[in-house]
């Protein structure tokens, strides 16, 4: 996201001190013994592409703030998942049921 920001002559969007992101690789090591399957979902990637990166360039071209009940939160809730823009992702993991004896 912040590589995107950049390109659009956007300031970055510093990691807040309370957030503590997994590595994937980290995460995936840690799970894998007790998980048979582990897929990772980039759900919010469309929503911040457009809140942080198209309406904050909107907004910094116009001279305005950003206004977090502008109707464009709306709007992106609703975009297909893409892209890889979001720093929180989901994990979905399956673990097979244990056979029965």
């Amino acid at each position: 996201m912040n590589a995107a920001r950049k390109s659009m002559g956007l300031p970055e969007i510093p990691i807040r001190w309370h957030n503590l992101y997994f590595k994937e690789a980290e995460l995936i090591s840690a799970v894998k013994r007790l998980f048979d399957q582990v897929v990772l979902k980039d759900f919010a990637s469309s929503y911040y592409f457009a809140t942080r990166i198209v309406y904050s360039k909107m907004c910094q071209m116009r001279g305005e703030l950003p206004d977090y009940g502008h109707e464009i939160h709306q709007l992106a809730i609703h975009l297909p998942w893409v892209g890889q823009f979001s720093p929180i992702r989901m994990a979905v993991m399956r673990k097979n049921p244990a056979p029965l004896h």
